[in-house]
């Protein structure tokens, strides 16, 4: 279905301007998982990912969407065919995002957008307008609470997460301001606040202490290649009182 020489390569492959520490980028250990996971047999480069091999990582990458597209195809064919298509909610969504290529990483394991952005598709009978992308902030802790509220059925008040239901039936609203996600690398945890214009990466060490903060604006480039941090402390001092006070 694809043609290796006609899938583009990434837009930006370069690591992020004034990022002091590699740390949001695999540390020492960049681009590990073709290097551990799924290495090529006999290989005698030391696992480096040529520009022949980068082609083939992402035309494998496009026919497994293509093939998982298909396999959601007949699920859903089968649905309507049994006649459950119109009492059945379907939700479909992902655990991670993934890079090829972007800001010079193949994998996962970043708290930048395109590892932390994941498929969530929502389908309920008799929706009026179908296949709308809405534009809101959620996480996958909403779902939970999305699929009670959905089925009428009592949302436990003890959840991190909260109905969604709104976006569903009106893809311009709005239900959170803030999305968190976080991840350990080799001793270090980072913690990342996401708004609608800035993502804010906060680093530390096993001792607690803050090794590393980092701000990126994605209101003009969805691949941001600047580290704004430090000409901005105004904008980090409050997204750090959210992640502080969880008012999230």
């Amino acid at each position: 279905m694809y043609d290796p020489d006609e899938i583009p390569e990434a837009d930006y492959k370069q690591i992020p301007e004034n990022v002091k520490s590699d740390i949001c980028l695999h540390g020492d250990n960049n681009s590990y998982e073709p290097r551990t996971h799924y290495r090529w047999v006999n290989d005698t480069s030391n696992y480096q990912i040529t520009p022949d091999r980068q082609k083939i990582l992402k035309h494998g990458y496009c026919a497994a969407v293509s093939y998982i597209d298909a396999q959601i195809g007949k699920v859903m064919g089968e649905l309507k065919r049994l006649g459950l298509d119109k009492n059945t909610i379907v939700v479909l969504w992902g655990d991670h995002g993934w890079h090829l290529g972007d800001y010079g990483i193949w994998g996962k394991f970043t708290n930048f957008d395109i590892a932390l952005r994941s498929p969530l598709i929502i389908k309920i009978p008799g929706i009026n307008d179908p296949g709308i992308f809405a534009d809101g902030i959620v996480e996958t802790v909403d779902i939970f609470p999305t699929l009670a509220d959905l089925c009428d059925l009592p949302i436990p008040g003890h959840l991190e997460g909260i109905s969604i239901k709104p976006l569903i039936y009106d893809p311009d609203a709005k239900v959170k301001k803030y999305s968190v996600g976080e991840r350990n690398a080799w001793g270090v945890h980072g913690v990342t606040l996401r708004s609608e214009q800035y993502r804010l990466m906060v680093w530390k060490g096993k001792d607690g202490d803050t090794i590393d903060i980092e701000l990126f604006d994605y209101s003009e480039n969805p691949m941001p290649s600047l580290n704004i941090a430090d000409d901005n402390p105004e904008i980090v001092k409050q997204l750090m009182s959210v992640l502080k006070n969880d008012k999230i």
